[in-house]
């Protein structure tokens, strides 16, 4: 076994280590049994083996074959998993914009959403929100369906609404992700209950908005009793209980419900950044009147705005909020994934295969 070392002088060198690592290098298992049809062409081809690639195998064994690997003399444990696929439950997350409200008599707000990845080096951006803030009139919510901004002269204008009927098309699964996925909140100081009355209720007195995050989640079937045998599942357990091998699928409210331990920790490293910006209202121009209008998407949107401060929200955070949502019958979709695939670019480097799959690949009998 060789390591390369990289100095401080920017040269190369090899070390060489000889004899044996078996006092330092041991691994969970001794032997893992495949599928035959499961090996990539990376592996056929150059024997190199992605990390975590079992989390990418769907099938394998019989439970016939499981047990007679059981049953083979010198087998001490033999402990299965099925991978069963990916769950996306959604954490809604929460934006109040209070500390940055001024005296100004009505205020637009635009948060920009950006994900990061590869510890920062990567960026992709969400879809931005935005807040509407009114000190001068009362916002009125009958039957908490539509937003009324009450005029002095008694007029009632449909604010935010008019945002929304100028909200582009939706194109494709991924829409939450442009301006089809766009959102506006509206509030008023001489109404704080009116916030309840949001697509994303704010209570009163709390000026805001949110988005909805998911983080795809593995989700895989192990016998209880073999997987404690091999890692020690029970002395991982932090809360509640681990599972047992009398642990079954039951039926509650029409849907079926499986029983679930779930790792504490996200290893997904993609915080949420935040923007928050005050948007420069031309003078002279009506706003409660331009938002109760389809002009009103493209001239917010298109409005310039000044930075006031940053949002930060870690995947650790999100994930534990993920958790928190999770309830019985939610989520009802799973989705399996297929291994990476790899092109030759140099003589030891290997580039990943972009794929494009067909949007009706990304929806559900729900529609969505």
């Amino acid at each position: 076994m060789s390591f390369t070392l990289l100095t401080a002088a920017v040269s190369t060198g090899e070390l060489q280590i000889k004899g044996t690592l078996a006092s330092s290098f041991d691994v969970p298992y001794d032997i893992l049994v495949r599928p035959a049809d499961s090996f990539t062409a990376l592996e056929s081809e150059r024997g190199l083996v992605a990390a975590n690639f079992s989390s990418g195998i769907f099938g394998g064994i019989t439970l016939d074959q499981w047990h007679a690997i059981l049953r083979m003399p010198g087998v001490d444990v033999a402990a299965p998993i099925a991978n069963i696929g990916y769950i996306a439950p959604f954490a809604r997350v929460r934006f109040s914009v209070n500390r940055f409200l001024n005296r100004d008599a009505v205020q637009l707000y635009r948060l920009r959403l950006t994900w990061s990845s590869d510890r920062g080096l990567s960026s992709f951006p969400g879809a931005d929100r935005f807040v509407y803030y009114t000190r001068v009139n009362r916002i009125v919510t009958p039957g908490y369906k539509l937003h009324y901004e009450v005029l002095p002269d008694g007029e009632r204008l449909g604010v935010c609404y008019g945002f929304n009927l100028g909200l582009p098309a939706q194109e494709g699964p991924f829409y939450y992700s442009t301006k089809a996925g766009y959102g506006i909140q509206c509030f008023s100081e001489r109404s704080p209950r009116a916030g309840k009355a949001n697509g994303i209720p704010f209570p009163p007195g709390e000026v805001g908005t949110a988005t909805d995050v998911l983080f795809p989640i593995m989700v895989a079937g192990i016998d209880p009793k073999q997987e404690n045998l091999l890692l020690g599942l029970d002395g991982t357990i932090t809360s509640g209980r681990s599972l047992r091998t009398s642990d079954t699928a039951t039926q509650s409210a029409g849907s079926t419900l499986v029983p679930v331990i779930a790792s504490g920790r996200n290893f997904v490293d993609e915080p949420l950044e935040v923007t928050v910006e005050r948007l420069r209202i031309p003078p002279g121009v009506d706003i409660p009147r331009t938002l109760a209008t389809p002009k009103a998407f493209p001239f917010v949107t298109r409005l310039p705005g000044d930075v006031l401060g940053h949002l930060h929200v870690s995947s650790a955070a999100l994930y534990e909020r993920e958790l928190e949502g999770l309830q019985p019958g939610l989520p009802s979709n799973y989705w399996h994934v297929s291994p990476a695939r790899y092109r030759q670019i140099g003589q030891d480097v290997l580039s990943p295969v972009t794929v494009t799959n067909p949007a009706d690949a990304y929806y559900t009998p729900y529609g969505n």
